[in-house]
């Protein structure tokens, strides 16, 4: 079959061709992705919330919305709200929004 020195060469060329291929990214936004499909739009409001322990050992309790769509060209809106207390009614600030 094959020898060491063939599958380490092949190994190599893999790791190499992954590590320098051109990474593609539709949006940077870590929680929510829509995928660019042109001729498939659509608008969402989402709820996001999030729970855990903070470390002083309390409940942390929060929550955010996020604004998606996208249009019939395929373009992406991608509007993210800071993480406000759950039990808040204030409508949490705009930090950043992906077109």
């Amino acid at each position: 079959m094959y020898g060491r020195s063939t599958l380490l060469a092949f190994s190599c060329v893999v790791v190499l061709t992954a590590a320098l291929a051109p990474r593609v990214r539709a949006q940077n936004a870590p929680d929510i992705f829509v995928t660019p499909i042109p001729n498939a739009p659509f608008s969402a409001v989402v709820l996001v919330e999030w729970s855990g322990i903070q470390s002083n050992g309390s409940p942390a309790n929060l929550k955010s919305i996020r604004e998606i769509g996208r249009d019939n060209r395929g373009r992406i809106h991608n509007e993210s709200r800071a993480r406000v207390p759950a039990s808040s009614t204030d409508e949490p600030q705009i930090v950043r929004i992906h077109l």
